[in-house]
Formats: structure tokens, sequence, C-alpha cells
């Protein structure tokens, strides 16, 4: 009766064949002892992402800082020349950041912005109204911006009288961006 169903197995022979096609294949990496490691791995990532999220970089616009007396005071200020563009970020109350020529890896100087100008200047308005003759030639190259810190001689330990007439590049903190927002894909959302 086998040859005429065109079965040349024995029919519990086939039926065991049948049910080892239906179990479930279990992989190696689903054990129940590597669990603990997955909730482990999956936590951490968790984590990172919440960090990552949270973090945030500044955002700076670099320029020219140039350390000049002040007629009436006995401090110098921090006269910063930016770029033009960069009026709109402005304000007062931003981070100034200036560094020495030579090293860029520790700060001379961190102050705040007093004051911005309005309007954008040209280099002639500038050298005229700083007495610019002889420090900013070759420093200032189009329309700048203006925006004077109050240096603060007392905690920093320097001599800035010897700095009077130096030229510094300076760094100013205009915002502050999560870190995911630098990853090119991302930078849309935010």
């Amino acid at each position: 009766t086998q040859r005429e169903k065109g079965l040349i197995f024995r029919e519990k022979a086939h039926r065991l064949y049948l049910q080892n096609q239906q179990k479930i294949v279990v992989l190696k990496l689903a054990r129940p002892k590597l669990f603990p490691v997955f909730w482990a791995l999956l936590g951490g990532l968790a984590l990172l992402t919440a960090f990552i999220w949270n973090t945030e970089v500044p955002v700076t616009l670099g320029g020219v800082g140039l350390v000049i007396e002040q007629e009436n005071s006995e401090r110098p200020i921090l006269v910063s020349l930016l770029p033009a563009d960069s009026l709109p970020q402005l304000q007062a109350g931003q981070r100034v950041v200036a560094y020495d020529k030579r090293s860029w890896e520790t700060p001379l100087l961190n102050a705040r912005l007093q004051r911005v100008d309005n309007a954008v200047m040209s280099p002639k308005a500038i050298y005229q109204r700083f007495e610019l003759d002889h420090l900013g030639v070759g420093l200032i190259d189009g329309p700048t911006v203006v925006a004077i810190a109050q240096i603060d001689t007392e905690p920093s330990g320097l001599d800035w009288s010897t700095y009077v007439g130096s030229n510094l590049p300076i760094q100013v903190e205009v915002e502050s961006r999560p870190v995911l927002s630098l990853i090119p894909g991302i930078r849309v959302f935010f």
C-alpha cells in the first residue's frame, strides 16, 4: 500500500521526519546565560545616547582682539574685531577668550563682551576711532564689527600693561549646540 501512495519510507519514519522539520531552531546566541549581557549592552547604549543628546558644544566666531589703554581708567580694554556677517549673532554678555599667538592651548584672557556696536564699520573708521595708525596695519581688511570687553587684570595675574598695543587671536562664544547637530544628516532637525 505504501508503494501505491508513492512513499518508499515507512509511515512512522516519515512522521518523525516531518516532526524534526517543525522544531524551532534556537541560536546559540539566545542562550539564557547571555541575556544579562544583552541587557547590559542595551542599557549602555541607552546611557550613551542620553549623554550625547544632552551634551552641548560651543559655537564660536574668530577674530582679532586689540589691547588698548583707556584714557579714564588704569585697566586696558580688549577691542574685538569680528567679521561683518557676525553682527546678528553678537550681544553683550557673551564670553570672549583671547589666546597667545604662539600657543592656542591656554587662554590668556577670559572676559565678557560689555558692548557691541550696532553698525558695521569700515577699516578707516576703526583706525580713526581707536587711533590705530601703527597698531592695526594689516589686521582689518574689510567691513568689521567692533565689540568691547573690559579686561579684568586681577584674576589673570598677568601684567596687562605689557600687552597694550598687542593684537591677539580671539574666539567669541555665540551659542551652544547639541553634539548630535554636528552630524550632517541630523543637523537639519536642529
